[in-house]
């Protein structure tokens, strides 16, 4: 799959990288004469999601729809992640590493400023890392807690001392932990935020959309769209008929990929494919219950022919992944081969492992489904991994409960049905699309 490098939208089934999937008409957002699919002003972009905040604070709301909306849009962060998930600067020109690696230097740029026209220094970005830790109030806070020290060494020089190495924070400082905040525009973060980026928050409709401005005193480079606005929907029909009737330009967040066929083989429209940094784990509570026999566990990765399964779920369009985390991770590892699709394997061990003879009602109360994913999708799925569990023997009362929606990000190792909320929202930006000339 080629990767996207507009909008992308997280959404999936088990173990496995979904593949993202965006609609827009060809002439979307044109500067050429002649018709435009969407809002008559040729400057303007508008944008189908499917998720919309319940606030604008992303230091206290989890979840990525904020993100989404306001991450290198409204706030940037001193790095970032490029489409094939290097670290690359931002509001940091550049960095440097002490021997000892726990030492980070950066160098920022001079003439960035914040929406309220406070120029960003490294003061700023001191309080933006100082403040995960004792403001905020998502599980996210925690990626800060390496943090031993913050010195603003000059107004263009910052430097953060770590308590002992680490692999992975510079890289959550691309996530939404990284984003730096104005030291005088954190009063109003649910309604206002304030940032460096290149748009800012002109309206937001309540259930309806978020419409970002294009700021004139922006520091980099002025951004294509005058304004986009982010219109939300709940029903996936919905999204598709706004963009045939040209009432939005793109679809960001395709949920029913049965339905792309009237938009591939129709010149109007482009649909772009590619992969996404999120994932979908289906986790075994290896805490207690029969799944706490070892080869219970092993029956049942045997059991379940994942291929199957994500062309059930979403059409095929995904990648199988055999981790947790995704490929950009920097410490994924692929274990695909670890349990291949063996029901014969699966027999075996269930029943030298006797969970098959007991009677427990514990099981697979959740299977990880795409939000908001069409009926038909949640209940295939269920079916379908309900009939290979069972094919090898697993107990009815051992086997899935029920099909459920989550949205899951940096899944770990978790009891069954306690999935954790992660932010590396890196493939849902707007920020590329958006500057394209």
């Amino acid at each position: 799959m080629t990767q996207n490098a507009q909008l992308t939208r997280h959404t999936g089934t088990v173990a496995a990288t979904l593949a993202c999937l965006l609609v827009a008409g060809c002439s979307a957002g044109s500067t050429t004469d002649g018709d435009s699919s969407g809002s008559s002003d040729k400057s303007d972009l508008k944008i189908g999601l499917n998720a919309e905040p319940a606030n604008l604070d992303m230091t206290k709301t989890a979840g990525a729809a904020i993100p989404q909306a306001l991450l290198y849009n409204v706030y940037e962060n001193l790095v970032k992640l490029d489409q094939s998930g290097k670290i690359q600067p931002q509001l940091a020109t550049s960095w440097s590493l002490s021997k000892d690696r726990k030492t980070y230097t950066f160098q920022l740029v001079k003439d960035a400023k914040f929406s309220n026209g406070r120029p960003f220094t490294a003061e700023d970005a001191k309080f933006s890392i100082e403040r995960v830790k004792t403001a905020w109030t998502i599980a996210q806070k925690g990626q800060m807690s390496v943090v031993d020290t913050v010195r603003a060494v000059s107004p263009t020089e910052l430097r953060v001392t770590l308590k002992k190495p680490s692999n992975d924070w510079l890289y959550r400082m691309t996530t939404r932990v990284g984003a730096m905040f104005s030291r005088t525009g954190v009063d109003k973060l649910a309604t206002d935020p304030v940032g460096t980026g290149p748009y800012e928050v002109k309206k937001w409709n309540r259930g309806d959309s978020i419409t970002l401005a294009r700021r004139a005193d922006y520091w980099g480079r002025t951004p294509h769209f005058a304004s986009v606005t982010l219109k939300y929907f709940k029903d996936p029909t919905a999204m598709n008929n706004a963009l045939r009737s040209r009432a939005i330009n793109v679809i960001g967040t395709m949920q029913t990929p049965e339905s792309l066929d009237q938009f591939q083989n129709d010149p109007q429209y482009k649909v772009i494919e590619g992969t996404t940094n999120g994932e979908v784990v289906l986790s075994l509570n290896n805490g207690s219950g029969p799944l706490k026999n070892l080869k219970a566990r092993q029956a049942v990765r045997y059991a379940i022919d994942h291929k199957s399964l994500l062309e059930t779920c979403w059409g095929g369009r995904g990648k199988l992944i055999g981790s947790m985390v995704p490929p950009t991770d920097p410490w994924y590892q692929n274990l695909n081969n670890d349990y291949p699709y063996n029901r014969g394997k699966a027999k075996k061990l269930l029943k030298e492992s006797g969970v098959a003879t007991r009677r427990c009602g514990c099981g697979f109360r959740r299977c990880p489904m795409p939000p908001r994913a069409a009926p038909w999708s949640r209940a295939s799925s269920n079916r379908r991994l309900q009939g290979q569990v069972r094919s090898a023997g697993v107990p009815r009362r051992l086997a899935v409960h029920r099909v459920q929606e989550r949205r899951l990000r940096h899944v770990h190792h978790l009891p069954c049905g306690a999935p954790r909320h992660a932010d590396g929202v890196r493939g849902q930006k707007l920020l590329h699309p958006l500057r394209q000339p």
